[in-house]
């Protein structure tokens, strides 16, 4: 990863600019908690209001699932289970 935070670099650009569109380019959910992601970028969109874009992702490779304690072959439902704890944090519903 070329950056420890990328959403810390999506608020400061929030913070310092009018018009122009901000995204994550990909936040991999395969290894990214939704519950510490949802409030990063909630801040830059407060900052941004109508500017900022969540680009979603797996992942390129499995490698990295045993560092999180994922097995490989739970790849597909860790993956839409984040991205559906994401969507359910998105709508603001609360979650437990």
């Amino acid at each position: 990863m070329p950056l420890s935070s990328p959403t810390s670099v999506v608020n400061a650009a929030a913070a310092t600019t009018r018009r122009i569109k901000l995204g994550t380019t990909v936040t991999v959910l395969s290894t990214d908690d939704p519950i510490r992601v949802f409030p990063q970028l909630a801040t830059a969109a407060s900052l941004a209001p109508g500017r900022i874009e969540l680009v979603a992702g797996r992942g390129s490779s499995t490698t990295t699932l045993p560092l999180f304690d994922h097995d490989e072959h739970d790849y597909d439902m860790v993956y839409a289970s984040k991205l559906d704890l994401l969507m359910v944090v998105n709508a603001g519903e609360h979650v437990t």
